[in-house]
């Protein structure tokens, strides 16, 4: 488990750098599609043009001159229009975006803090493995000099300096537990914040597709609605009088 909340951080990070990369790569397709299928549509209307002028001898020149500037007002209108649609589907991704980055910039504070106390608990965690190695080692040690000395030896001395490695280990199992103890909670609090997050992402998302929504809706059925419900409302009212 070490580590592991500075690993989320870091591919939570990571994920949001990809989405907002994407979202920027489909917005320049979207703008580049847009001016191709423009100018292939304006290329076919000017050779069908071309073409009917060639093939036409019941009309003079200029007939098909002021043909061709009307076919090229209607395409500049056309441009105009896409090129609004484009801006009411762009925008609203810049909003998210921005909504997005301020957040993150709320968050920022706590996160930083968090991973300030992630690098700290590995770092005391470190340094208790350490120390509990070297103790293992010094008593394995002892252990192999105390064997092999003679049986009339005395194992006095070895058998306190065993004891008093024994006390020490009982001290780091202590702090270990402490440290497990204090990286649990960390993991909770990071958990909290990760929820956080994803429920904000998820608000923004639906209110962008909201938003997105409505700039599609045709004005003649938001009209039409918006007659419906004029007409309807009188008939609610005499209801509710008549039931008063």
């Amino acid at each position: 488990m070490r580590n592991w909340l500075l690993f989320e951080h870091i591919q939570m990070r990571n994920e949001i750098e990809i989405l907002h990369s994407r979202g920027e790569m489909l917005k320049q397709e979207l703008s580049a599609k847009v001016s191709e299928s423009q100018h292939i549509e304006s290329k076919h209307e000017l050779f069908k043009a071309a073409v009917k002028m060639a093939f036409d001898d019941q009309h003079p020149i200029e007939f098909h001159v002021e043909e061709l500037k009307k076919q090229l007002e209607t395409d500049i209108q056309n441009h105009e229009q896409l090129e609004s649609h484009r801006n009411a589907s762009v925008n609203p991704l810049e909003v998210r975006k921005g909504e997005v980055e301020g957040l993150l910039q709320a968050q920022k504070p706590q996160m930083q803090l968090t991973l300030k106390k992630v690098k700290q608990v590995d770092l005391e965690t470190e340094t208790v493995i350490l120390e509990i190695k070297r103790r293992e080692e010094e008593r394995i040690k002892l252990s192999s000099k105390l064997e092999i000395r003679p049986k009339t030896a005395s194992r006095k001395s070895y058998i306190e300096r065993i004891s008093e490695i024994t006390k020490n280990s009982r001290k780091q199992d202590a702090d270990i537990g402490r440290i497990l103890n204090d990286t649990r909670d960390l993991q909770i609090e990071s958990n909290s914040i990760q929820a956080r997050l994803h429920r904000t992402y998820v608000v923004v998302e639906e209110a962008m597709l909201r938003s997105l929504l409505r700039s599609v809706i045709p004005y003649n059925l938001v009209h039409m609605q918006a007659r419906h419900l004029v007409l309807v409302k009188p008939t609610e009212k005499h209801l509710i009088t008549a039931g008063m």
